[in-house]
């Protein structure tokens, strides 16, 4: 026959202070995990937001360049338009600065200040929001688009 111990004959099962020390410990993590996780939402919304405005800003400058092929430089001017897409308002910008290639100088000269429409365009698009702490962000974007004359002839006949 085996003794036990008095201090283990005694203990059936788990005391009020060991619950009461075990709550407190969870409660104490659950505490310092929360703001971690907030913080870590919030910067997920901030970065689906930066995600967003970098395809605004992707597609906005595949439609300018679209006018580009399309020879409709008349149509290619500066604009602004507003959107709102999951909760997040976003403005997008765009600004487009012609120049004119001049063989005199070897250079490009803004057509402006040469009165011609220009054959090469300096594009920029910005989109603009606001995160989750209500703090101003952007993004910005910018291409150069040259108009290339198409070929009717050539060396080996006539393009179709």
């Amino acid at each position: 026959m085996m003794i036990k111990p008095p201090f283990l004959a005694r203990q059936l099962g788990v005391s009020l202070i060991e619950v009461m020390i075990a709550m407190l410990l969870i409660s104490i993590m659950a505490a310092t995990l929360l703001p971690l996780h907030q913080q870590r939402l919030r910067n997920s919304r901030d970065d689906r937001a930066l995600e967003t405005a970098m395809r605004l800003a992707e597609s906005k400058l595949d439609e300018l360049r679209q006018f580009a092929k399309l020879k409709q430089w008349q149509l290619l001017a500066s604009g602004e338009e507003e959107t709102e897409i999951g909760q997040v308002s976003f403005t997008v910008n765009w600004t487009t600065h012609a120049y004119q290639w001049q063989p005199e100088s070897h250079s490009w000269l803004a057509a402006v200040a040469i009165q011609q429409q220009g054959n090469k365009h300096q594009l920029a698009v910005t989109v603009t929001w606001q995160n989750s702490m209500e703090q101003p962000q952007s993004f910005n974007l910018q291409a150069a688009v040259v108009v290339m004359p198409t070929l009717n002839t050539g060396p080996f006949g006539r393009r179709f």
